[in-house]
C-alpha cells in the first residue's frame, strides 16, 4: 500500500474517493500504535501520501506531533529495525515526502535536534552497505534543497575535528562521505554520483558569499586530492569517465569561487592535466575510441565544457593556463561540443558554450564559420527528426488500418469471389504503382525541401557568421569604447582625488591661517603689554640714572672724606703706637719700682724684726 499510493496520484484519487476511506484513516491511525516500527513507518508513509494536505493531516502532523515523528524518523534511519536496510529505506522516504511540504521543511528547520539526529543519521555512512549509504545520501540531498538545513548540514560534515573527540574506530561524517567516493564495497558505483552531488551541495553553501563555514577549508584541502585521482588518466569505460569527470568539474568549480581554495586548486591542478583530458574527451566527442556509442558525444561534450569553464577560472593563477586554454580553444574540433552544447535543450549547456563562445570568439584561429554551420545543421537534423516522426506514426497507423481491412476481407472467403479477388489484387496492385510514383514525387518534393533546407541552413550560417562578426566587431568597438570610458573614470577619478587632496591641503592651510591669526593677535596684545611696560621701565630707568648719578656724587663726596679719615685714623694710629710704647715703657719702669719697693719693704719688716728680737 506504502508503494502503490507514493508519488500516484491515480491510486490516492481512487482511495480518496470510496465511501469506506474514513474507517480507512481510522484503521491507518490506529497501526500508529503497532509494536512492529516497521509498520509504523508504512503507516505513515500511506498516511503522508493521503492525508499530508487534508485536514486530518493538519492535525496529524501538527507543530506538536511533528517533532515526535521526526525522532522517530532519525531513531529509525540511524538504528534501523528487525528488517534492516528495508526499514532504513522507507524511513528515509518518508522523511523526504515530508521535506516536499514547505510547512513541514520549516518545521525541520526548526527541529532543535536536527543537528544531533544529523550526526546519527551520517554516521551510516560508516557502514559498508551501499544501499542504506546510497538512501542516506539521498536523504541528505533533500535534506540540502531546503536553504534552513544546509548551514546545520555543512557544520555537521565540516566539524573540525578538535570540537569532538569521537570514541576510537569512529569516522567523522566529513571523511565517511569521503570513503564513499573510492570505496572498493560492491555497489559503491551508485552512491558515487550521490556523494560528488552531496559534496558539491555542501561546498557551495559553505564557501558561499556569506563567508566560509568554519573546517569547510581544510575539508577541501583533504578532498582536493581524491578529486583529482579521478580525473587523471582516463578509464576504459568512457563513459563512465566522462561522468565523473563532469561531477568532479562541478565540485572543482565551486571551490574556484573562493580565492583560498581557487589557490589550493592552482597549486594542485597544472596546465599538462588539464590539456590532456582536454584531448581525451575531443577524441571522445567525435567517435575516435573503440567505446564510442549513441550519446556518447553528448556526455563527452558535458564533460569538455566543464573542463574548459575550469581551465577558463584557473587561467590567471596556474602558469601555461592560458595558453593551454586558448590552444584548446582553437582546435578545430571544438566545433562539435560547441555545437552541441548552443543547440542543447538545457539551460546550463547553452549558457557554457555562450560563455566560452565569447571566449573564443576573439582568437584568431577559431573556427566561427565552421560552428555556424553546425549549429544549422544540427537545428536542421532536430526538425527533420521531428517530421520523420510524426510521418511514422502516420504511415504506422495507416498500414495497422489496412492489415486490419485485408483481415476482414479474408475471414469468409468464396470460390465465387475468387474474380473479384484477382480484380482486387491488381487494383491494389495499380494503386500501390500509384503510390510509389507519389512517393518517388514525395521523395524528389522531400530531396529538393532538403536542398532547399541545406541551402537555408547555409544561409542561416553565413547571417549567423555574419552576425558573429558583426557582434565580434560590435564588441571590440565597444571594448575600445569601454577603454575610453574607463580611462577618464580613471582620469576623472584621479583628478577627483587631486581636488580632494587639495581641498584637503587648502584645508589645513586655513585651519593653520586661522591659528596664525589668532597667534598673531596674541602675539599682538602681549607686544603692546610689552610697549606699555618698556615705556614704565624707560621711566623708572631713568629715575634710577637720577638717583646713581646722586648716589656716585655722594659716594665720590664719601670716599674723599673716606680718605681723609683713613689719613686722620693712620695718623692717630702712629701716635696711639708710640702712646703704647710709652705705655709700655712706664709699665716697665714702674714694675721696677714696685721690685724695688718690695725689697725695700722686705728690708725695713727684716730689721723690725732683728730690733725686736734684741
Amino acid at each position: 500500500m506504502a508503494n502503490l499510493c507514493r508519488d500516484n496520484y491515480a491510486v490516492q484519487s481512487y482511495i480518496k474517493s470510496l465511501d469506506g476511506v474514513k474507517a480507512f484513516n481510522r484503521t491507518l491511525l490506529n497501526f500508529l500504535n503497532h509494536k512492529n516500527l516497521t509498520v509504523v513507518v508504512f503507516t505513515l508513509s500511506v498516511l503522508v501520501s493521503l492525508t499530508l494536505n487534508e485536514k486530518i493531516g493538519e492535525k496529524l502532523f501538527d507543530a506538536h506531533n511533528i517533532h515526535q515523528t521526526f525522532q522517530l524518523i532519525f531513531n529509525l534511519i540511524a538504528n534501523g529495525d528487525s528488517d534492516g536496510a528495508l526499514t532504513r529505506k522507507y524511513a528515509v522516504d518518508l522523511l523526504v515526502d515530508l521535506l516536499l511540504n514547505p510547512k513541514m521543511a520549516d518545521y525541520l528547520t526548526r527541529y532543535q535536534h536536527f543537528s544531533a539526529c544529523a550526526s546519527r543519521v551520517s554516521e551510516v555512512l560508516r557502514l559498508k552497505d551501499a544501499d542504506s549509504a546510497a538512501k542516506v545520501l539521498e536523504l541528505l540531498l533533500a535534506m540540502c534543497g531546503v536553504s534552513g538545513l544546509r548551514p546545520q548540514l555543512c557544520r555537521v560534515f565540516f566539524k573540525p575535528a578538535t570540537v569532538l573527540r569521537r570514541p576510537e574506530g569512529k569516522v567523522e561524517p566529513g571523511p565517511a562521505l569521503v570513503r564513499w567516493l573510492r570505496s572498493p564495497v560492491a555497489g559503491a558505483e551508485a552512491c558515487w554520483p550521490k556523494a560528488m552531488r552531496l559534496l558539491r551541495e555542501l561546498l557551495e553553501e559553505a564557501l558561499g558569499p556569506d563567508g566560509a563555514i568554519e573546517g569547510a577549508r581544510s575539508f577541501a584541502e583533504m578532498v582536493l586530492p581524491v578529486l583529482l585521482d579521478f580525473v587523471k588518466g582516463a578509464d576504459a569505460d568512457l563513459r563512465r569517465h566522462c561522468d565523473r569527470v563532469s561531477h568532479v568539474n562541478d565540485v572543482l568549480l565551486v571551490m574556484c569561487g573562493e580565492a583560498p581554495t581557487r589557490a589550493l586548486l592552482s597549486y594542485h591542478l597544472g596546465a599538462h592535466q588539464c590539456l590532456s583530458q582536454v584531448e581525451t574527451l575531443l577524441a571522445g566527442c567525435h567517435g575516435d575510441g573503440p567505446s564510442a556509442d549513441e550519446g556518447l558525444g553528448q556526455v563527452c561534450a558535458e564533460a569538455l565544457l566543464g573542463t574548459l569553464e575550469l581551465m577558463s577560472k584557473l587561467r590567471q593563477q596556474v602558469e601555461d593556463m592560458e595558453t593551454s586554454f586558448s590552444r584548446a580553444l582553437q582546435d578545430q574540433r571544438i566545433v562539435t561540443p560547441l555545437a552541441l552544447a548552443l543547440t542543447s535543450p538545457h539551460r546550463k549547456h547553452v549558457r557554457s558554450g555562450m560563455a566560452l563562445l565569447l571566449e573564443a570568439a576573439t582568437l584568431p584561429d577559431f573556427p566561427s564559420l565552421v560552428l555556424a554551420e553546425s549549429v544549422a545543421a544540427n537545428n536542421a537534423y532536430r526538425q527533420r527528426a521531428t517530421g520523420l516522426s510524426d510521418k511514422c506514426v502516420a504511415a504506422l497507423d495507416a498500414s495497422t488500418h489496412g492489415g486490419l481491412q485485408v483481415q476482414a476481407q479474408a475471414k469468409e472467403p468464396h470460390v465465387s469471389d475468387i474474380i473479384d479477388l484477382y480484380e482486387q489484387k491488381l487494383a491494389s496492385k495499380e494503386s500501390r504503382l500509384r503510390d510509389a510514383l507519389e512517393a518517388k514525387a514525395s521523395a524528389s518534393s522531400q530531396v529538393a525541401r532538403c536542398h532547399v533546407q541545406e541551402a537555408r541552413a547555409e544561409a542561416e550560417g553565413r547571417r549567423l557568421a555574419g552576425l558573429l562578426k558583426e557582434a565580434e566587431r560590435r564588441r571590440e568597438d565597444l571594448q575600445a569604447e569601454l577603454s575610453v570610458q574607463l580611462e577618464q573614470v580613471r582620469l576623472t577619478r584621479a583628478d577627483m582625488a587631486e581636488l580632494l587632496r587639495r581641498n584637503a591641503r587648502q584645508q589645513l592651510v586655513s585651519e593653520e591661517h586661522q591659528d596664525l591669526k589668532a597667534a598673531y593677535n596674541t602675539l599682538l596684545d602681549r607686544f603692546n603689554e610689552s610697549e606699555r611696560l618698556l615705556q614704565e621701565l624707560r621711566t623708572a630707568h631713568a629715575d634710577l640714572d637720577q638717583r646713581h648719578q646722586a648716589l656716585k656724587d655722594d659716594r665720590q663726596a664719601l670716599q674723599t672724606q673716606h680718605d681723609k679719615t683713613a689719613a686722620l685714623l693712620e695718623d692717630r694710629e702712629k701716635e696711639l703706637s708710640s702712646v703704647e710704647l710709652r705705655k709700655r715703657q712706664l709699665e716697665d719702669q714702674l714694675g721696677d719700682h714696685l721690685a724695688r719697693l718690695a725689697m725695700i719693704h722686705t728690708l725695713t719688716v727684716g730689721d723690725k724684726h732683728n730690733q725686736v728680737q734684741k
